[in-house]
């Protein structure tokens, strides 16, 4: 029992990076609630005045979230600042945002060029009524890419022994469903 919850537990660097993560996400909740603090949450309230009931639970409930708002902020700064990812020791041998860009920008250009240049088809049919046949040549295609490649890194990181056995997983669940339902 005690070998498989040490399994389970991340590493020092992915926790860090996971602590980092949120942080991040909660310093930009809190800066979208001060966005619409700033510039919607007026009309919001102004329209429950109607009700003097709702308005005054309303003005409440946005005093207690700016409160929090106010305490949650710097421990997620913090928490940004000290659990920053190092940067990868490749970082330079790798180009800047406008280098970057402009390789883009030529990969692009040059696969508009390569598609401009191949075999063209006729819009109009031969002479014979049959529509015209696309030359045969080299095609190309994206490279195939693997499922695996097009899932979120969070189902990339399920542990091994899960991601092998998933299908006596599966038949386990659908056990204990079955004894349950009994």
């Amino acid at each position: 029992m005690g070998s498989e919850s040490q399994a389970s537990v991340p590493s020092a660097r992915r926790r860090s990076v996971m602590l980092f993560r949120r942080a991040r996400t909660v310093l930009v909740a809190v800066g979208v609630f001060w966005l619409w603090m700033l510039f919607f949450s007026a009309s919001a309230v102004a329209s429950l005045f109607d009700r003097p009931f709702y308005a005054m639970m309303a003005l409440y409930a946005l005093g207690a979230l700016t409160l929090i708002s106010l305490l949650v902020a710097p421990v997620a700064l913090s928490y940004l600042l000290m659990n920053r990812p190092p940067k990868p020791a490749s970082s330079a041998a790798r180009p800047s945002w406008p280098a970057r860009l402009a390789l883009l920008a030529g990969l692009l250009r040059s696969g508009a060029a390569a598609r401009s240049a191949g075999p063209k088809r006729s819009a109009a049919p031969e002479r014979s009524g049959r529509p015209a046949q696309p030359a045969p040549g080299p095609r190309t295609h994206e490279p195939h890419r693997s499922v695996r490649s097009d899932l979120a890194p969070v189902i990339k990181m399920i542990p091994r022994r899960v991601k092998d056995s998933g299908s006596a997983l599966g038949s386990r669940a659908a056990a204990k469903w079955r004894d349950l339902a009994s």
